[in-house]
């Protein structure tokens, strides 16, 4: 990759193909050339992390209130099932990235044992910024980031205060001040979730460390 090219990053895999969040979908945005995927993952009540977005099943069932048990011949589809994280981790191996966002708190010791068991190279990042804290005061060579939208001032602050390495910041608020102080930091800006030819070439300008795409030929076209 040319040494100022952002990480082509799948949003929740190749989704126009597969099922979000499937492993299908993730094998799939692997084979568009990802050089990371992003997830979402929920917690079960037995401390699984579930790769799935909302916090309910389709047939509205929380997650939150479900075993792993509960699980087995759960479809997203017909013969597409919902993966753990655990799987996925195994899956993606050294293939890529593989960046896991967390959709609710309290999931510190459940994504430290899957990330130290796994051979994968993964990244954790979140909403919930206590839980980005947490993670970094208990494993500080995890890389984590903070998800963040509006000025840069605060999007810099979350960071600092959370010790993260990376800045998820929503494209539309991301300019030359926010790239600017997060690399005088040392940090990582990504940004979510960008689908326009132009705006992928803006921010390629600025000097982003990420793009995330539900589009990925389209990013591969404008960053390669």
């Amino acid at each position: 990759m040319p040494p100022h090219s952002p990480l082509r990053i799948a949003h929740r895999g190749a989704h126009s193909i597969y099922p979000e969040n499937s492993l299908e979908a993730i094998l799939a945005a692997l084979g568009q050339g990802a050089d990371a995927i992003e997830i979402d993952v929920h917690l079960t009540n037995d401390g699984v992390l579930v790769v799935h977005h909302d916090p309910e099943l389709c047939d509205g069932r929380q997650i939150a209130g479900l075993s792993s048990k509960d699980f087995v011949g759960v479809e997203l589809t017909s013969g597409i099932r919902i993966p753990m994280l655990d799987e996925v981790l195994e899956a993606v191996a050294d293939k890529a990235i593989l960046f896991i966002e967390t959709k609710v708190g309290g999931t510190e010791f459940p994504l430290m044992r899957a990330v130290r068991s796994s051979d994968a190279e993964s990244a954790v990042h979140s909403f919930h910024h206590e839980t980005i804290r947490n993670l970094k005061r208990t494993m500080p060579a995890l890389r984590a980031g903070v998800l963040t939208s509006g000025p840069a001032a605060d999007a810099i602050a979350a960071a600092r205060a959370t010790r993260a390495d990376d800045i998820w910041h929503s494209e539309a608020d991301i300019g030359a001040e926010l790239v600017n102080a997060a690399h005088g930091l040392g940090q990582n800006v990504i940004a979510w979730t960008v689908n326009s030819r132009e705006r992928c070439t803006d921010l390629t300008a600025l000097g982003v460390d990420g793009i995330c795409t539900d589009d990925l030929p389209l990013l591969s076209a404008v960053t390669r």
